[in-house]
């Protein structure tokens, strides 16, 4: 995985108040299997909060 898909892992674990550990261990295994996905979100320029917005969509969180 590239320092960008890292550094959002990151940002989402930091998340675990708003979401709960479940939760985002669920969206963070998701990114795992999806980081190229997700690493060309990021290089594109989607925001953390959009992506995780897609991602908890995706997972029925939404």
């Amino acid at each position: 995985m590239v320092g960008i898909v890292l550094r959002f892992i990151a940002h989402v674990a930091g998340l675990v108040w708003r979401y709960g550990v479940s939760k985002v261990n669920q969206i963070i295994a998701w990114i795992k299997r999806n980081h190229k996905t997700v690493q060309l979100w990021l290089e594109r320029g989607v925001t953390y909060g959009t992506i995780i917005g897609w991602i908890m969509n995706t997972l029925g969180m939404g």
